[in-house]
């Protein structure tokens, strides 16, 4: 880069090769690849923390603080946006992107001391599902400060009382495949007989389709990654509305069916656990 000096290069190649140490493993495999979520972690949000990450390596600031601050922040600029303002606004999604930050810095740190916590497991989990339906309710006390009507209210509610459910819908999966896993041993399958899955990175890696990248892209809206972009987009543009009303009418319309399909997944696993096996392996929950 022009003006650069051989100390600002040899810093870049510092924070570079201490990157590879703190990268998590999953970041470089064929799914994380193909996934929108896990790129912008990788291409922006990673890039920006290491140097945070790189500041923190040889203090006392442990892992586990950083996931409390990085909490605590984004309980803050959270709760900020309900304060009906354009630069308390700004300065609320300034402090939520640093807490986004903050929660890659809090795994890199761990991984490269090697200090790994179930307690700040614990209070990051927490952390998500606290954040992210507090930025709804935030907006919602906006709204009503700012004289909306009881259609945009129910909406704003709508989203709050989804968020977490539908941002977690990953994890609803496993526990449909873990059931189907119940399943198979209830049927008196031994380890023996469970076929070994093919390693990730050797799987032939499928051309994406439009079709493929357009439900990628339909899907990345209702992640943390999308909600705290369209969030920063909204309050530059003054959207607030069509935010809350985007998630307020998507989120219901997603986790809706996903419950039905779960509830009858369960149900499978008593009554016909082949049945369960055969929609799993046709992907129909997902």
């Amino acid at each position: 880069m022009p003006g650069d000096t051989p100390k600002d290069r040899g810093l870049r190649a510092r924070v570079r090769t201490f990157r590879m140490k703190c990268m998590d493993p999953d970041e470089n495999s064929a799914t994380q690849r193909r996934d929108i979520a896990a790129l912008e972690r990788s291409v922006l949000s990673r890039r920006l923390s290491i140097w945070i990450t790189y500041c923190l390596r040889n203090t006392p600031v442990s892992p586990n603080q950083v996931t409390v601050c990085w909490v605590l922040l984004g309980v803050a600029g959270a709760s900020m946006l309900a304060v009906n303002t354009f630069s308390v606004s700004v300065a609320a999604v300034v402090v939520l992107y640093i807490a986004w930050l903050l929660d890659n810095v809090d795994g890199e740190l761990a991984r490269f001391r090697k200090q790994f916590s179930t307690i700040g497991n614990f209070v990051d989990m927490v952390g998500h599902q606290l954040v992210f339906p507090l930025i709804f309710g935030a907006l919602t006390v906006a709204l009503v400060s700012d004289g909306a009507g009881p259609v945009w209210i129910m909406m704003g509610i709508s989203a709050t009382v989804f968020t977490s459910p539908v941002t977690k819908m990953g994890e609803q999966v496993m526990l449909i495949h873990a059931l189907a896993l119940i399943a198979a041993y209830r049927r008196g399958v031994v380890p023996g007989a469970v076929p070994v899955p093919v390693p990730e990175d050797s799987r032939p890696v499928a051309r994406p389709t439009l079709s493929s990248l357009l439900q990628d892209g339909i899907g990345v809206v209702f992640t943390h990654t999308g909600i705290l972009y369209l969030l920063i987009l909204a309050v530059l543009c003054d959207a607030r509305y069509g935010f809350v009303a985007l998630y307020g009418i998507g989120m219901p319309a997603i986790i809706l069916p996903k419950l039905v399909l779960k509830v009858r997944a369960i149900g499978a696993v008593a009554g016909d656990p082949s049945e369960l096996e055969q929609r799993i392996e046709a992907r129909t929950l997902q």
